[in-house]
């Protein structure tokens, strides 16, 4: 069975999925190496075959390049899929939220972002979450699944 498979079977078993950035920037900006498994969540998602999650981080993230370059047609892109995307929820942080980050911060030396991201998508009970950041696979809480184990 190929990679790409394997990951689109691992997402469908999952059912909720938690997603990082990355999978947003790679799917809508086109790059090449992981814009296929990126594809594959989204189109799972319009299939309605998995629910998609994510923190506010990501609009964070994902808004900041296109605003620094002044490109607010991708800007708008990017807020019109995240106001509109069937079984997509961002989910806004908290203070239980913050505590829980902060001890995956501790416990596995993560970055802020990435531990705010795990804590949201812990929260909402995804199953797995996908990322390109392999220093997250560390993390026992969840099923971490990096992009570029697929392509």
């Amino acid at each position: 069975m190929a990679k790409i498979e394997v990951f689109a079977l691992k997402l469908k078993k999952a059912k909720l999925v938690g997603v990082d950035s990355a999978c947003f920037i790679y799917k809508f900006e086109q790059r090449p190496l992981f814009e296929k498994p990126a594809s594959v969540i989204f189109e799972l998602l319009s299939r309605n075959k998995i629910k998609v999650v994510t923190s506010v981080i990501t609009v964070a993230e994902v808004l900041t390049k296109p605003l620094e370059k002044k490109d607010l047609e991708v800007a708008s892109l990017y807020e019109t899929v995240f106001l509109q995307l069937p079984n997509f929820q961002i989910l806004n942080l908290d203070y239980r939220l913050a505590k829980m980050a902060s001890e995956l911060r501790a416990k596995y030396k993560i970055r802020l972002p990435d531990a705010f991201q795990l804590a949201c998508c812990l929260n909402a009970e995804a199953k797995v979450f996908v990322t390109n950041d392999r220093s997250l696979k560390k993390a026992k809480e969840i099923e971490v699944l990096v992009l570029k184990d697929f392509v």
